[in-house]
């Protein structure tokens, strides 16, 4: 999808899967440092062991969210053409991800509304697995996309 591509050049139902990456401990700590997101469940095992469900310190929903918009600019939006990121709605988090996984995103057309000469509104269905293929992370993204001039 990422090619020079306008607002009408999209589909509905159009998909495409994204490249995978590992998130690990290393990811963690820097976002923690970079946002002040240092809470015990990020970082301290012994702490983490006590919670029910809970196996380890796991990944800041947020970095996860992080890692999607990346690969949302690299699978989605389009070269050359003005875009800008309009927001997320419904971001509904499934299943923990721990240090050490892999996570990748399936991407969806699943509406287009024109909104003004210059701008489109593209929305997308965001499905996120770990590498064992479970759902870890689902939402609504939202992307401006020029339009192409008549």
């Amino acid at each position: 999808m990422g090619a020079k591509r306008y607002f009408e050049e999209f589909q509905i139902g159009e998909s495409v899967t994204s490249r995978s990456r590992q998130i690990c401990d290393g990811d963690v700590r820097l976002f923690g440092g970079c946002t002040n997101l240092n809470y015990p469940i990020y970082s301290d095992a012994i702490y983490c062991a006590a919670l029910p469900g809970i196996e380890k310190p796991v990944v800041p929903g947020a970095l996860v969210l992080n890692v999607v918009d990346t690969f949302f600019a690299e699978s989605v939006s389009p070269d050359g053409v003005p875009t800008l990121h309009y927001g997320y709605d419904r971001v509904e988090y499934k299943k923990m991800v721990y240090p050490g996984e892999c996570v990748y995103s399936y991407f969806e057309v699943i509406g287009k509304e024109e909104k003004n000469e210059e701008y489109g509104l593209l929305i997308f269905r965001v499905d996120t697995y770990n590498q064992k293929k479970e759902l870890v992370m689902t939402h609504i993204d939202k992307l401006y996309v020029g339009r192409q001039e008549v």
